[in-house]
């Protein structure tokens, strides 16, 4: 090899350092440049036989006769590819496919360098773009948290205000009481008069502490059955949306074999389509799981609940969780939810921000105590 070729293979194994490239990816960029150049004359007929030979050993491994198949007496070009490939004995797939891009760079440096430009210039663009969406979602759970933590503190401080009412009024009325005991006490006139007024105020009294004790074992038993079905609600009767749980699972390829035994876990789901899967609570339960993956693409993905329709009306609807791409491609994407009640749960898969790729969508739901 010339001092002018071995500084082309140095340069070409640099090249890959300098475009921030792996093996794999320099060798698909050697692979779109031979494609295009094999059949024009930008190669020697040696070269021709050692890249033959180079991409035979990426793709079969070492030399067999049985992979090569017969060479006719006459055929002088396959006898000298076949004894090309012979050559490299049990040279392991990383190495030719270095060699391989290493010759392709020789012939053609300003292929390569122009190719390898355009990988590193697309990867530099996914990877700003995973900043960026990894920055927006940092973004976005930041404002929720904020707007959480601001409703929290408004109620604590509704709830703080009424409790200082209730004890101001509690002292008035204490203050009312013994201001007119004292009254009482000093003008003996009264006291006669107001014995029948005292029995009556005693007998509303004792009915009024009996209609509270009966009213308290009420609220026992209502609180008993609300927190069996996950309602929890604040003093004043408001109820409180608990937060989902959410999770992912590594194990993607298993649970896709898993669901597509059951034809009702399976969703094609069309480019910009949306699909909602309606899950009804069950009182044998008292939370509500899910869990879908897809099998190429993400897919964007919400949790609502539904209240039981009352008359004329359709049934309130909360958000649980936000609408959010997800990873279904990569991961199992799961989660829970306490019943906030009894009603309907809304799971909804929307793809409407791709207008090309429709997505196969593997899920279950189901409910647990």
């Amino acid at each position: 090899m010339g001092e002018t070729e071995g500084s082309s293979q140095k340069e070409g194994e640099s090249c890959l350092t300098r475009f921030g490239l792996t093996l794999e990816e320099g060798y698909q960029a050697a692979l779109d440049v031979y494609r295009r150049e094999k059949e024009g004359a930008r190669f020697s007929y040696s070269e021709k036989v050692n890249l033959s030979a180079y991409l035979r050993q990426c793709t079969h491994g070492h030399f067999t006769a049985e992979k090569f198949g017969d060479v006719g007496f006459f055929d002088f070009v396959g006898s000298d590819r076949r004894r090309a490939w012979q050559n490299l004995g049990d040279m392991d797939q990383s190495t030719a496919k270095l060699e391989f891009y290493k010759l392709l760079f020789t012939s053609c440096k300003q292929d390569m360098e122009d190719v390898c430009s355009k990988v590193q210039e697309a990867k530099k663009r996914a990877l700003e773009e995973e900043e960026a969406r990894k920055a927006k979602e940092e973004a976005e759970r930041k404002a929720r948290e904020e707007a959480e933590r601001r409703a929290l503190e408004e109620k604590l401080r509704k709830a703080k205000e009424e409790e200082e009412a209730a004890e101001r009024a509690r002292r008035e009325e204490q203050e009312r009481a013994a201001a007119a005991l004292y009254t009482l006490q000093q003008d003996p006139s009264l006291q006669a008069r107001d014995r029948q007024q005292q029995a009556l105020l005693e007998g509303q009294r004792q009915q009024l502490q009996a209609n509270q004790q009966h009213q308290q074992q009420a609220d026992v038993q209502q609180q008993a059955q609300d927190n069996r079905h996950g309602v929890n609600q604040t003093d004043g009767g408001e109820v409180v949306i608990a937060a989902p749980e959410v999770w992912t699972r590594p194990d993607r390829s298993e649970f896709i074999a898993q669901m597509k035994q059951d034809p009702e876990a399976v969703i094609l789901l069309g480019h910009g389509e949306t699909v909602t899967v309606k899950a009804v609570t069950n009182p044998a339960g008292s939370r509500m799981f899910w869990e879908f993956a897809t099998e190429n693409y993400d897919v964007a993905f919400s949790v609502s609940f539904q209240w039981p329709a009352g008359e004329g009306d359709e049934g309130k609807v909360v958000e649980i969780l936000s609408s959010e791409r997800k990873p279904a491609h990569q991961v199992v994407i799961g989660g829970s939810h306490t019943y906030p009640g009894l009603g309907t749960y809304l799971i909804q898969f929307d793809n409407t921000y791709s207008v090309l790729r429709a997505k196969t969508l593997y899920y279950r739901v189901y409910y647990a105590s």
